[in-house]
């Protein structure tokens, strides 16, 4: 929610939408269809589904919007090495839940790959999306309406 205010205060309706539609779809993508299919499971009272893991997909799918919305952002923004910076270390915190999650035996090595997976295929796939000319022609016409 934070991200989605952040990106309409700024006047970034298309990062505001990314943000909204990307991460339930990764979450629904993991949980919903791939966990079910795969049917990996981990642990024995009760043995969980594993994979992909949903909990790497979701911090995964937060760092793939920030890396997204920085590689463009609006005028007045840092510098292009400390975007590159900011981006490192979430990526960086992202791999620290990844090492978390296979210590604590709560998931695999595999199960977290395929959490990053999901979730920068989400990202990039409707990032790409929201870049064809209709929907960015929607988005610029709802701006125009909002601030008048």
């Amino acid at each position: 929610m934070i991200l989605i205010a952040g990106c309409l205060a700024t006047g970034r309706v298309n990062g505001a939408v990314l943000a909204a539609v990307s991460v339930p779809v990764a979450s629904a993508i993991t949980e919903l269809v791939l966990k079910p299919i795969v049917h990996e499971t981990i642990g024995q009272n009760p043995p969980g589904l594993s994979y992909p893991s949903g909990h790497t997909t979701n911090v995964f799918t937060i760092i793939a919007i920030v890396a997204v919305l920085l590689a463009s952002p609006p005028p007045g923004w840092p510098a292009r090495r400390t975007r590159i910076a900011l981006v490192a270390i979430a990526i960086l915190i992202g791999c620290v839940v990844i090492v978390a999650l296979i210590v604590i035996r709560f998931h695999y090595f595999t199960d977290t790959a395929g959490g990053v997976c999901v979730a920068t295929g989400v990202v990039v796939g409707f990032a790409l999306l929201l870049d064809l000319p209709a929907p960015r022609a929607t988005m610029t016409r709802w701006l125009r309406r909002v601030h008048g």
